[in-house]
């Protein structure tokens, strides 16, 4: 809580002068650090707690993964994402999927992020697809922002964001007669935009 609002130090103090510490209180702590954009002292205390031969869990993943994300860490978070599989024997849930291509997103990675996608065991979030959509636009990729969208709108028919998404995509890098279509199919199926988005924004 008082790290929250923006007392990290204190909140650092109170952890330092816990007595024995659960992989909640670490994670915790790990995930305040990741908040406040301090990945390297998550990082530390992730370190720290391992020495400590407290197990991390999957909550403690996704703190810790979360962190490398704000920060941009792609090769910490890398070997983070393969370590909770390999040597915690963790089954990756959508939280720590959806931190790796939010990563690999921001920083260019597209390629991998759609890698990733393409890796879960599940369908993949709208969320996190729109999360990697809007880094396809970001840097200028209309191979996988197509690919992407389709997935979008293969999730869910009825939502017109994900049209938009797409169709911003096309306008994005001069496709006419592809934004055309998809403007067309949308209104055959009668879907509106949402206020505030627009189909080219």
């Amino acid at each position: 809580m008082h790290s929250r609002c923006g007392s990290i130090s204190f909140a650092r103090e109170l952890f330092d002068s816990s007595g024995a510490k659960d992989s909640v209180t670490w994670s915790a702590m790990i995930n305040s650090y990741g908040l406040h954009g301090d990945s390297k002292s998550a990082l530390d205390l992730f370190s720290m707690m391992i020495a400590s031969e407290v197990e991390p869990d999957d909550v403690t993943f996704v703190s810790i993964l979360s962190a490398c994300s704000h920060s941009g860490l792609v090769e910490q978070a890398r070997s983070l994402f393969k370590s909770l599989q390999i040597d915690y024997g963790i089954t990756p849930r959508m939280e720590h999927y959806a931190c790796m291509v939010d990563l690999l997103g921001r920083t260019g990675h597209l390629d991998e992020a759609y890698d990733v996608v393409g890796s879960m065991p599940f369908r993949p979030s709208e969320s996190l697809l729109e999360s990697l959509l809007g880094a396809c636009r970001f840097h200028g990729n209309s191979k996988i922002g197509e690919a992407v969208g389709k997935l979008l709108i293969e999730s869910d028919h009825s939502n017109p964001r994900s049209y938009v998404m797409l169709s911003n995509i096309y306008a994005s890098v001069g496709k006419w007669n592809d934004y055309e279509w998809l403007r067309l199919d949308m209104e055959a199926k009668g879907l509106r935009k949402d206020v505030g988005i627009s189909l080219i924004e």
